[in-house]
Protein backbone atom coordinates (compact mmCIF):
# COMPACT_ATOMS: atom_id res chain seq x y z
CA UNK A 1 0.00 0.00 0.00
CA UNK A 2 0.96 3.99 -0.10
CA UNK A 3 1.77 4.10 3.25
CA UNK A 4 3.75 1.40 3.74
CA UNK A 5 1.25 -1.27 5.63
CA UNK A 6 0.09 -4.70 3.80
CA UNK A 7 -2.66 -5.14 1.85
CA UNK A 8 -4.13 -7.61 3.84
CA UNK A 9 -3.54 -5.51 6.99
CA UNK A 10 -5.19 -2.44 5.28
CA UNK A 11 -8.23 -4.47 4.31
CA UNK A 12 -8.90 -5.54 7.25
CA UNK A 13 -8.37 -2.52 9.02
CA UNK A 14 -11.12 -0.82 6.67
CA UNK A 15 -13.21 -4.05 7.53
CA UNK A 16 -12.71 -3.60 11.06
CA UNK A 17 -13.68 0.09 10.51
CA UNK A 18 -16.44 -0.16 8.35
CA UNK A 19 -14.61 1.73 5.71
CA UNK A 20 -14.15 4.17 7.60
CA UNK A 21 -10.75 5.56 6.01
CA UNK A 22 -9.69 8.05 8.99
CA UNK A 23 -10.42 5.35 11.67
CA UNK A 24 -8.90 2.41 9.40
CA UNK A 25 -5.34 4.96 9.11
CA UNK A 26 -5.54 5.56 12.99
CA UNK A 27 -5.84 1.63 13.50
CA UNK A 28 -2.59 1.08 11.87
CA UNK A 29 -0.65 3.52 12.63
CA UNK A 30 -1.52 2.23 16.57
CA UNK A 31 -0.70 -1.23 15.74
CA UNK A 32 -3.96 -2.30 16.87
Amino acid sequence: MDMGFAEEDARRALTECKGDENAAIERLLAGV
